[in-house]
């Protein structure tokens, strides 16, 4: 069995899972045993028997179907979820080892770094922690420009400061 049978298996023996698993089950099962019932009742001897288990047979597909789908959707979900968090991890993880690695460089140098790799932490926040949260996108934080302006400024003085250095 690949990883996905065994994960799917550890989804499904969780306490949890079993009882709503043994709860949509039994109502899958009353609501078709009711409609056929009722589709009986309501048409009696009038209609041939095969009908009404056609009718049976159609409404537990819908409902199988629509079951399916709810899963789908979370199983996506929660993968969209995972690749974010592991996304955001990858980014905040490069931009600490460049902070711990600027203490190597010269002050200029690391001044320049340092500004990227924090800008880099918080555009990690800004474009990917409300993934993970599910904030939805008209309730994200906008980015700082302030930030970027300052982060420009710095970058403009430094290239002016040194050619101004080589002209003397």
């Amino acid at each position: 069995m690949g990883s996905y049978g065994q994960r799917m298996w550890a989804l499904l023996l969780r306490p949890p899972q079993i009882f709503v698993s043994l709860v949509i089950g039994a109502v899958v099962a009353l609501t078709v045993l009711g409609a056929g019932l009722g589709l009986i009742e309501f048409h009696g001897g009038r209609w041939p028997w095969w009908f009404h288990g056609v009718a049976v047979a159609l409404i537990t597909g819908l409902i199988t179907t629509l079951l399916a789908q709810l899963h789908v959707r979370e199983l996506s979900r929660r993968e969209a979820r995972r690749l974010a968090g592991e996304r955001m991890s990858h980014e905040v993880c490069t931009a600490l080892q460049i902070l711990v690695q600027c203490t190597y460089l010269q002050p200029d140098q690391r001044e320049q770094l340092e500004d990227e790799a924090i800008e880099r932490i918080r555009a990690a926040a800004r474009e990917i922690l409300p993934n993970i949260l599910d904030i939805p996108t008209n309730a994200r934080p906008v980015p700082s420009v302030f930030l970027g302006q300052r982060l420009e400024a710095k970058r403009k003085s430094g290239i002016t400061g040194s050619a101004a250095a080589g002209m003397k």
